[in-house]
């Protein structure tokens, strides 16, 4: 009987990145326990909620959890990312939980001063 969810090590997940980072950077490996056996216990990693933006910046390993970057990060473009990734087991009647990964991105002042 599938009657666990699977449960994130903790719900909120808070990050601080310089910009810059190299494509393919693992950012943090997210792990959830499901106690059931079989299919009811497997889990499978997903975005809850994605956008284009989220596509295009980030990949999350279905079967690891491993969240990596798919290309560089840039303070002033975008300062803070919030994604919601979803744990599920592989259940017919599937049972999920979801955590919140804040990601913060630290400006590392690339720019030359200028002179008036």
């Amino acid at each position: 009987i599938n009657d666990n969810a699977p449960k994130f090590e903790t719900q909120v997940y808070n990050l601080e990145f310089d910009e810059g980072l190299a494509p393919n950077t693992e950012l943090i490996k997210l792990t959830a326990f499901d106690p059931d056996f079989g299919p009811n216990g497997e889990i499978r990693y997903e975005f809850a909620i994605q956008n284009d933006e989220i596509k295009d910046t980030f990949e999350i390993n279905p079967i690891t959890g491993s969240l990596v970057l798919k290309k560089k990060l840039d303070y002033d473009r975008k300062k803070y990312w919030q994604l919601s990734i979803r744990a599920s087991d592989q259940s017919q009647n599937s049972k999920s939980s979801i955590a919140l990964v804040n990601l913060r991105v630290n400006d590392i002042n690339n720019n030359k001063p200028e002179i008036s």
